[in-house]
């Protein structure tokens, strides 16, 4: 048994700490095993060369997307719900899917009409959004040796390179994270170039371009990175998926197979849900 002052101990704290994004003295190692068996994806990662967004751009294909159109309030009932904007304007529909984060229904950002019932508000208030962010970083060229993944014990614990052959993505989660977001895009590029100067020599800085940070919990819409399961939420996540009536529930906090915080998992639920309000329908 490693005690918690050993070496390897703290190492293995930190990199459970930074994958969840949690915090590890919070996070349920009971929850992190059983996602763990239940995982068939595997854990190869995957960049795609036009970016996540051909993703939703594939997905979105014949339907009508309303951008810049933040909901305030749904009312929802057996006959049907009523989505309200922000400017004010109703949208009537025979059934809302929520796939707001985590975060932003734990803040409350949203009203529901009548009330959540308490076992779903329990459910949201029980899980956690943990703090993830990134930064991108372009070069001239790629001088650096080839690699799939650098781990560092540094503040930006973790490395890959990204689809561009010369840009290379920092990624940082749980406390390493709101550590960086709270550096700032320009201290947080200069802390990283110094770091991979210690790792790679001067050319960092040399052929630098630009940078860029992705601090996704001061994002308002996301308020951080991905869910994770802290000690005592018990059956949360099953609890936040099930439907209410014409309001269901999507994303990947509502995921049950063990593909929590990660895109595919997302999806996944939007399948589930898909299939939920076409069996409703019906």
């Amino acid at each position: 048994m490693r005690r918690l002052g050993d070496p390897a101990a703290t190492l293995a704290r930190n990199r459970i700490a930074r994958i969840e994004a949690a915090s590890p003295d919070d996070l349920s190692a009971l929850a992190v095993a059983r996602e763990r068996q239940l995982n068939t994806a595997g854990w190869e990662n995957f960049r795609l060369p036009g970016g996540y967004d051909a993703v939703a751009a594939t997905l979105a294909e014949g339907t009508r997307i309303r951008l810049n159109a933040p909901v305030t309030e749904v009312s929802w009932a057996s006959a049907g719900a009523v989505v309200t904007l922000a400017s004010g304007e109703t949208l009537p529909a025979r059934a809302v899917i929520l796939t707001a984060s985590l975060g932003v229904m734990q803040r409350g950002l949203i009203r529901f009409d009548p009330a959540l019932p308490q076992r779903k508000r329990d459910a949201i208030g029980r899980l956690r959004m943990g703090p993830a962010s990134k930064l991108i970083l372009w070069f001239r060229r790629a001088f650096w040796p080839a690699f799939s993944f650098l781990g560092a014990d540094r503040q930006l614990p973790s490395w890959w390179r990204a689809a561009e052959a010369t840009a290379l993505v920092g990624f940082a989660g749980g406390p390493d994270a709101i550590r960086l977001g709270e550096l700032g895009e320009r201290a947080a590029i200069e802390i990283a170039l110094a770091e991979l100067t210690a790792l790679f020599g001067p050319d960092a800085r040399n052929e630098f371009l630009r940078g860029a940070l992705m601090d996704w919990p001061s994002e308002p819409w996301i308020l951080g990175g991905y869910s994770y399961t802290p000690v005592g939420a018990g059956s949360a996540r099953e609890d936040l998926a099930e439907p209410l009536s014409t309001l269901f529930f999507a994303g990947e906090a509502t995921s049950i197979n063990g593909h929590v915080g990660t895109v595919h998992g997302a999806i996944e639920s939007g399948w589930r849900v898909a299939a939920e309000v076409m069996s409703g329908m019906r």
